[in-house]
């Protein structure tokens, strides 16, 4: 993990909506695995979390976050995975692809309208894959061919993926909540 990656990811700057709208779509787009086999190989020991069926009834969600709202739940779910040794050097590809992209300058002129919403059933897809502690095959990224190799279930995977969907799952709770933190 990069403390570096974990800064640009929180730099005022950074439209952290629009890179996890990127991730989650590359991500999905490039899985040559089945999504639901793979989704159904996440262990009891993550499914056991609390916030697990809320992130499972979220991938189903078409709704949309825009504004503050989608900032909250992007930088909670990219400082999440920026700290998990994992995924990290998988954003820091992710987002080096993301700033040299081509079409990025069009992107931004664009003026706000769809960068700035956020698919939560997209982005709660993304935190179910890497949730799994299978070898998962991605074949067309952006940022290219990526495989990431079979993770032991052991107690730190289980910290991690409940890291990730408490962070997921809590930020969309304050979202919903108007900005009020739920119990």
């Amino acid at each position: 993990m990069s403390s570096n990656l974990v800064e640009k990811i929180n730099a005022s700057d950074f439209d952290s909506v629009a890179f996890l709208q990127y991730f989650s779509q590359g991500i999905l787009d490039g899985l040559v695995d089945d999504f639901d086999e793979l989704t159904e190989g996440i262990p009891p020991e993550v499914k056991s979390i609390p916030e697990f069926a809320e992130l499972d009834r979220l991938s189903y969600e078409e709704s949309q976050f825009k504004g503050k709202d989608a900032v909250v739940i992007s930088r909670h779910t990219l400082t999440a995975l920026a700290k998990n040794e994992r995924f990290s050097p998988l954003i820091e590809k992710a987002l080096e692809a993301y700033n040299n992209r081509e079409d990025r300058e069009d992107m931004e002129m664009g003026g706000g309208s769809a960068k700035d919403l956020l698919a939560i059933g997209l982005a709660a897809s993304m935190v179910l894959v890497v949730s799994t502690p299978k070898s998962i095959h991605f074949e067309k990224t952006p940022w290219g061919k990526v495989v990431i190799d079979i993770e032991q279930v052991n107690p730190e995977f289980v910290k991690n993926a409940g890291i990730l969907i408490t962070a997921f799952v809590a930020a969309t709770k304050v979202v919903n909540s108007g900005g009020k933190k739920q119990n």
